[in-house]
């Protein structure tokens, strides 16, 4: 058995957990392009290449709810996914991904903290025991975080219901108040949750408090480019022609390349944002 060295129960490791639309993205996309800077600093990155697999076994629980078989398989992805930092020889570790609890932005709405985080939470506190680690949260207004999500449904998933019937089907905003209360309550002390919009607000980058807790000094932080603007929703004067578009029944593929042209051809003829604010339609 590989015994681990004692001067890696010092390691600081901070796991940044979304939540889905709050900047995730972008953050993600900072990260991999300043993965020198932050490696150079001490800290081993690992995001959505490293923490597939612990992510699908979460998405199961969050999907079908715990049992004793799905939570030994929980365990056993928490444990692969701390053997990989722990042989690294670096001061910290930053584990980045908004979905590795197994919430998303089309289930955090109904999603309860039972079924939901509290298992995959349990199985990364056991496998990192030893580095108490931090647990990094972004949070919105509720109401807006769900109007955001639809806005997102309606871009990517081919959702043609307005507002109001679709909030009435995926779940309420009191339900997500609920469950970030919940997460909050549970991981204590370990657990940073953080406004979005007071952060975007701050002459600071949005970023910038993930990487202070890594252990990344401020001039460091300096040099690193912002997040891009990424994933931004449809602007409000082009929602009914979205609509129209995804109601028309095609196959998944054929709508989102028509809202793609649809939003390239806004950004053309007005002062909007770059068409790649809109992020991937895919």
């Amino acid at each position: 058995m590989m015994t681990e060295p004692v001067s890696l129960a010092s390691k600081r490791v901070i796991v940044h957990l979304g939540l889905p639309k709050t900047g995730s993205t972008a953050f993600q996309e900072c990260a991999g392009a300043s993965r020198g800077i932050i490696e150079g600093a001490g800290a081993t990155l690992f995001q959505k290449d490293v923490t597939r697999g612990y992510k699908m076994r979460a998405k199961t629980i969050a999907r079908h709810g715990p049992s004793p078989w799905r939570k030994a398989k929980l365990n056993k992805a928490a444990r692969q996914l701390r053997a990989r930092p722990t042989t690294q020889g670096r001061d910290s570790i930053l584990i980045t991904d908004e979905n590795l609890l197994g919430w998303g932005s089309r289930n955090i709405f109904p999603l309860s903290f039972d079924r939901g985080p509290k298992q995959p939470i349990k199985a990364l506190q056991k496998a990192f025991e030893r580095y108490d680690p931090r647990w990094v949260v972004y949070t919105r207004d509720p109401k807006t975080h769900l109007r955001s999500a639809y806005r997102y449904g309606v871009k990517l998933r081919s959702v043609s219901e307005d507002f109001d019937t679709r909030a009435r089907r995926v779940g309420s905003a009191e339900t997500l108040s609920q469950l970030i209360f919940d997460t909050r309550e549970f991981l204590g002390a370990n657990g940073v949750f953080l406004d979005m919009k007071t952060e975007k607000q701050s002459k600071d980058l949005l970023e910038a408090p993930i990487l202070r807790l890594v252990g990344i000094a401020d001039k460091v932080i300096a040099t690193m480019p912002p997040a891009p603007v990424t994933n931004v929703g449809i602007p409000d004067d082009l929602l009914e022609y979205v609509h129209r578009i995804n109601a028309i029944g095609f196959d998944k593929e054929r709508p989102l390349r028509a809202v793609d042209v649809l939003l390239t051809m806004h950004s053309d003829l007005t002062d909007g944002g770059s068409p790649a604010a809109y992020g991937r339609v895919e």
